[in-house]
């Protein structure tokens, strides 16, 4: 359940604290990089298992160190 469903059905945020409690304001900064990140790639990635995510990260690891690697290289005149 969304905290803002939450908020809308019981009056209080899931950890019983109230949203007019000024230690839970939005920090402009979040707000301004959340514009940015498109949460339909998070979602499809917290679909993953942690196994497959793992996998995934190490493989993109291994790409960005072969790319690193041929960048070291030396060119053919």
């Amino acid at each position: 359940m969304r905290v803002g469903t939450h908020v809308a059905q019981h009056g209080t945020r899931p950890d019983g604290s109230s949203p007019d409690d000024p230690r839970f304001d939005l920090d402009p900064v979040v707000e301004a990089y959340k514009r940015d990140i498109d949460r339909t790639l998070v979602r499809e990635q917290l679909r993953r298992s942690v196994d497959v995510r793992v996998r995934n990260m190490i493989a993109a690891l291994r790409f960005a160190e072969a790319l690193h690697e041929a960048g070291r290289r030396p060119t053919k005149p």
